[in-house]
């Protein structure tokens, strides 16, 4: 997966392994970053372009600072993250997972998750 940033200053892409790769600039180099224990499946970027959130194979999330590279691990899920998105406003990001289980977690410390059973179809009221 290839995601840009909102303001299209960054670009990052998961690999095959547990490294991704934070790019500054269209021209600049791209830097890897280290963490998850297997592939990186999905990522996003909170539309601040602050935060960049990955789900990985080994059932983690990450979310990453990336002016300074660290990051922190959201744990819940039982198998491997399969797709993550992040709200609009910045401060949640969902999770499904191959466990059956969908997960919202605050991006703003502590996380929490809060565990939805999958379901055949998710259906949002508003």
């Amino acid at each position: 997966r290839v995601r840009a940033s909102a303001d299209g200053r960054m670009l990052a892409a998961t690999t095959d392994g547990p490294r991704g790769r934070l790019c500054l600039g269209a021209h600049e180099g791209c830097d890897p970053r280290e963490g998850h224990t297997a592939a990186a499946r999905d990522l996003e970027f909170d539309p601040s372009g602050r935060w960049r959130v990955t789900g990985s194979a080994d059932g983690d999330l990450r979310v990453w600072d990336v002016e300074t590279a660290d990051s922190r691990v959201l744990r819940g899920h039982e198998a491997p993250v399969f797709d993550i998105d992040v709200s609009v406003d910045g401060r949640f990001v969902v999770s499904g997972s191959g466990d059956t289980t969908v997960r919202r977690w605050t991006l703003r410390p502590p996380p929490r998750p809060e565990q939805l059973r999958a379901l055949i179809a998710i259906r949002i009221v508003e």
